[in-house]
C-alpha cells in the first residue's frame, strides 16, 4: 500500500439489474466481530443444584441481556446487531453444566459503536459471572472493518460509472450488515465501493452469493471491467 493514493473495488448484487450499479458516500457495509464468551461453574448431581455452579442459567440470562446492550447502551440512531449462533452447555439432563459456551456475531457501522459494545460485553459477563459466582472469559476474534465511502472519491466514480453505465443508472440501495474486507486497504488511503447489479430473471441469477443456486450473468462482468478501468483514468486525470 506504500504510494497508494486511492482504493476502487466492487461487489455483485443481484437486488440490480444487469446494467445499473449503486455509488454512495459514507458507510456502506458493516464491521463484523466474533465474540467468544464462555462461563466456568462446578458441577454437580441435578437433584442438588445447591451444592454445584451451574453456567446454564447465567448464561441464558446473558443472551437475553446482550439485546439490552442494543437499546440502553447505543444510540437508536446508530446501526448494531449481535446474533448468538451457538449457545453448547451441559452433558446430560441430571449434571450440573459446570461450562457453557456462547458464540455472538456482533454487526455495526460507527467504530465508537464498536468500542461501546466490547466493553457493554465484557461489563455485563463479568456481573453475571460474579451474581452467579462463576468464572467468565471473553474473547473478541476481530473479522472485519465497517466500509466507508470517502465523498470526494465517491462523486469522482458516479461520473465514472455514467461513462459506462449511462445516465439514471445509479440505483439506491440501503447500507449492508454484511461485511468485506475491502476497509483494510481502505485504512491505507481513501477508497470508493460500488455495488454492480447481476440480475437476471431470463439466466435465473437472481440468487444472493452464498445460495446453493447461486449464478451470475456474465454479462454484468463488462460492465465492472470498464468501471475499474474508467474510475483509474478518471482519478489519474484528476
Amino acid at each position: 500500500m506504500e504510494g497508494v493514493d486511492a482504493c476502487f473495488g466492487m461487489h455483485g448484487m443481484p437486488e440490480i439489474d444487469t446494467g445499473y450499479f449503486n455509488i454512495s458516500p459514507g458507510y456502506r457495509m458493516a464491521g463484523c466481530d466474533t465474540i467468544y464468551v464462555k462461563f466456568e461453574g462446578v458441577s454437580g448431581h441435578g437433584s442438588s443444584p445447591h451444592l454445584a455452579k451451574d453456567t446454564i442459567h447465567p448464561a441464558c440470562i446473558f443472551v437475553t441481556d446482550l439485546q439490552d446492550i442494543v437499546t440502553k447502551n447505543i444510540d437508536a440512531r446508530e446501526p448494531l446487531v449481535l446474533s448468538v449462533g451457538k449457545f453448547i452447555g451441559g452433558t446430560k439432563a441430571n449434571v450440573i453444566s459446570k461450562y457453557t459456551e456462547i458464540e455472538i456475531s456482533m454487526r455495526y457501522f460507527n467504530p465508537k459503536v464498536r468500542e461501546i459494545t466490547h466493553a457493554a460485553i465484557k461489563r455485563h459477563a463479568k456481573a453475571i459471572a460474579e451474581a452467579y459466582e462463576l468464572n467468565v472469559d471473553v474473547k473478541i476474534e476481530e473479522s472485519a472493518l465497517s466500509l466507508y465511502n470517502d465523498d470526494e472519491l465517491s462523486i469522482i466514480a458516479v461520473e465514472s460509472a455514467k461513462k459506462v453505465f449511462g445516465e439514471g443508472k445509479n440505483v439506491e440501495l440501503p447500507s449492508y450488515m454484511g461485511s468485506e474486507d475491502m476497509p483494510y486497504y481502505f485504512q491505507h488511503a481513501k477508497g470508493v465501493y460500488a455495488f454492480l447489479g447481476y440480475k437476471n430473471e431470463e439466466k435465473e441469477a437472481i440468487y444472493f452469493p452464498h445460495h446453493d443456486r447461486f449464478k451470475i450473468d456474465e454479462d454484468y462482468m463488462k460492465y465492472g471491467t470498464a468501471l475499474h478501468v474508467q474510475f483509474a483514468l478518471d482519478y489519474l486525470r484528476g
